[in-house]
């Protein structure tokens, strides 16, 4: 039996995601300041999310997401096609 690697992915599909978005926050020119009143978050909320040491629960993660144009697709984990 192997060892369940599920959720080490998962940390990192989040951590990529995380950094995935705080380059869009750059290419769109607004700092974290910007985006966290936007957010209605602590800026250093936002700093924490985006640097992976923690993460958004799923409507802080889409609103994240909408507020940088930025789509998101959910998808099966047991679907890899």
């Amino acid at each position: 039996m192997g060892t369940d690697t599920r959720p080490m992915l998962a940390l990192q599909a989040a951590r990529r995601l995380a950094r995935d978005l705080e380059k869009r926050r750059n290419v769109m020119g607004l700092t974290r300041f910007v985006l966290s009143q936007r957010l209605r978050v602590p800026v250093d909320l936002l700093e924490r999310w985006e640097n992976g040491r923690s993460f958004p629960n799923a409507p802080d993660l889409f609103a994240w997401a909408k507020e940088l144009a930025f789509g998101i697709v959910l998808a099966d984990a047991d679907d890899r096609t």
